[in-house]
């Protein structure tokens, strides 16, 4: 989850050239894994930054190899390459802190990668660093004149972190049932996301400010995670309208994996209507959400999702149905396990989906 990732930021509408966290120059390679990325081609992505950060050390810039880290170490966290995204961010953040004197946004990643891997202990511990990094931090919503680029890129950098972590937060408490403390992180996402908004909405303003996809995905993460939090409190209505404005983000940012976090959500919530009936009409819709996840490799959506669909199906008593997509999910955890490298990761990750085989040993039985 990832959580993604990433989140809330600005552009200044004369700095294109520019990548919106960090000051540095896109080279050709950089520009090409940009647009590889918006159009979801993940795998062309890692090998332009690959590339572009060869071209980077050569030219010893550390923040355009920093960029490149960066990114590529996200990339890895969504395709369940968890080890590989270690290892990338790992590396990054002392060049973050030396060249900031923080790595807030980095600490976020990695509590990504931790959360997604199994360890949601050492993912508290890396969002909450990033928020105390920053705790004295306060995006401002007037200015007496024009910030220089640098102060505007170290903002941008910083609001990323604290709505990463946020949000990131809230899917931890989501997934552990703790809904009031999910509730409590995503409105202060949500309020900062709020503040940056009146800005770019403010005329004095909104020549310099404009949104991107970075605060698209800031949104869409907000606004999923509080619409399946509704859910599992059993206000659908708030549910559906939080999932409906987080999917627009998605598409506005043009952020895939988020339209599939989104969706993934949305379905399992609609487990606990009433009246939920799984049909083939269902099973049509489950079918092509599950191959668009396919298509990009999102193995952490396909295995969550199948789990949840086959302990429904058992609830229909519909077994066999339940036993394909329990074996789905299955086949998508075992995909990410052969993916790790590290022990302590493999043990951990294993650890922590121990109820997705459990349920399919008593389904058997």
């Amino acid at each position: 989850m990832s959580v993604i990732f990433f989140f809330a930021c600005l552009s200044f509408s004369y700095a294109d050239s520019l990548v919106r966290e960090y000051y540095v120059s896109l080279n050709k390679c950089a520009f090409r894994a940009e647009d590889f990325l918006s159009a979801g081609d993940y795998f062309s992505a890692l090998e332009m930054y690959e590339q572009s950060r060869g071209i980077y050390e050569k030219e010893n810039n550390d923040l355009g190899v920093l960029f490149c880290l960066v990114r590529m170490g996200w990339l890895k966290r969504e395709l369940g390459e968890y080890a590989e995204a270690l290892a990338l961010l790992r590396k990054a953040h002392p060049i973050g802190v030396r060249l900031h004197g923080d790595a807030a946004e980095i600490d976020s990643s990695l509590g990504d990668v931790y959360m997604f891997s199994g360890d949601p202990g050492k993912a508290k511990k890396h969002y909450h660093q990033a928020l105390d990094t920053l705790k004295h931090f306060e995006f401002k919503t007037s200015y007496s004149s024009v910030p220089g680029h640098k102060e505007m890129f170290n903002m941008f950098r910083k609001c990323k972190a604290i709505i990463h972590a946020r949000d990131s937060l809230g899917v931890l408490h989501y997934f552990s049932a703790e809904f009031e403390q999910a509730l409590e992180h995503l409105k202060l996402a949500g309020a900062l996301i709020e503040k940056i908004r009146r800005v770019k909405n403010n005329p004095d303003y909104n020549d310099y400010f404009k949104l991107n996809y970075d605060i698209y995905n800031g949104i869409g993460y907000c606004e999923t995670l509080t619409g399946a939090v509704y859910g599992e409190l059993g206000q659908f209505d708030k549910a559906r309208q939080h999932f409906s404005t987080g999917q627009e983000a998605f598409k506005e940012g043009k952020r895939f994996y988020g339209e599939l976090f989104n969706k993934s959500l949305e379905l399992r919530t609609e487990f606990k209507y009433p009246d939920m009936e799984i049909d083939s009409k269902k099973i049509k819709e489950y079918e092509d959400f599950l191959g668009d996840a396919d298509k990009l490799g999102a193995t952490e959506i396909i295995w969550r999702f199948c789990y949840e669909a086959g302990k429904e199906l058992i609830k229909e008593k519909k077994y066999p149905r339940a036993r394909a997509y329990l074996a789905r999910a299955i086949d998508a955890l075992e995909l990410t396990r052969s993916r790790l490298r590290e022990d302590t990761i493999k043990k951990t990750f294993a650890a922590s989906v121990q109820d997705v085989y459990s349920e399919m040993i008593n389904l058997l039985f």
